[in-house]
């Protein structure tokens, strides 16, 4: 038997684990600037050959915005312009596996 923790969830056995988006965090990926005006550039951990996304949720979780490119040796770059300033949720994935999900703040 194997005892495990995540998120300061005990588990006794992974066979019992469902991970879910707040569980889901990689320090190698990160946004910047956050707040943002028309530009997003994501850094991580991917290269030429994976696939990386990015979804934009507004306040009810409808996908307002979604981008999906090769990587760029680690940069990614996202243009926000079609974006209204508010604050949103965005999730990256890398070859279809969430990666990280956090909040974003469109400014002027």
């Amino acid at each position: 038997m194997v005892n495990s923790q995540i998120n300061n969830k005990s588990f006794s056995n992974w066979d019992n684990y469902t991970p879910n988006e707040a569980d889901v965090t990689d320090d190698d990926f990160s946004i910047y600037p956050n707040p943002a005006k028309d530009h997003l550039f994501i850094t991580g951990s991917f290269n030429e050959v994976d696939i990386v996304s990015v979804e934009v949720f507004d306040i009810s979780g409808r996908v307002i915005f979604s981008s999906s490119s090769s990587g760029n040796a680690g940069l990614l770059e996202v243009n926000l312009l079609a974006i209204s300033v508010g604050t949103y949720s965005y999730r990256i994935m890398k070859n279809n596996e969430i990666v990280k999900s956090e909040r974003l703040i469109i400014i002027q």
